[in-house]
């Protein structure tokens, strides 16, 4: 490894903890909007990253990237590894991935703050990860924007027995 290919490696690093922390924040805030209670699974589980505060707990997978890109018919495929995709299919109700497609830049360029508000270069977008998904990759539509309204459905959804299916 050279010198170079350390420096890159560092640099994705960092940005990889980056997208974590900043994807964290904006879906608790999009949690906050909705108004719905989140937690942390307790003991960990693998491939869920939080729960939102339903009658039954609904997992939710956050992810973040700026090389995953849309095909020409309005999807992509993103790619899972096989102990997600097993933990997945233990839930009682399907979680569901939230993944925020990033520019790739520096973070503190990802949120802008002026006299309007703030504007984030970010777009979130989601899939359900019922039964059907499997290695390698999880198909994500581009029509599947999240939003808060996304996450309140989701909860009214489970909250009437419905298992959270779009």
């Amino acid at each position: 490894m050279t010198p170079q290919d350390s420096s890159t490696a560092q640099d994705a690093g960092r940005l990889a903890a980056w997208m974590e922390v900043y994807s964290g924040g904006l879906f608790a805030t999009v949690a906050g909007i909705a108004q719905l209670p989140l937690s942390k699974p307790h003991p960990d589980v693998e491939g869920i990253d939080w729960l939102v505060g339903t009658r039954s707990p609904l997992g939710i997978q956050l992810k973040s990237s700026y090389a995953c890109h849309f095909n020409k018919k309005g999807t992509l495929q993103f790619k899972v590894k096989p102990n997600w995709v097993a933990s997945w299919h233990r839930q009682s109700v399907p979680p569901r991935l939230v993944l925020y497609l990033l520019e790739r830049m520096e973070p503190d360029q990802w949120c802008e703050r002026t006299d309007g508000g703030e504007f984030h270069r970010v777009v979130p977008y989601w899939a359900v990860l019922d039964r059907s998904v499997s290695v390698p990759s999880v198909r994500i539509e581009r029509v599947n924007r999240f939003t808060p309204e996304t996450l309140a459905q989701w909860a009214i959804e489970i909250e009437q027995g419905m298992g959270g299916l779009p």
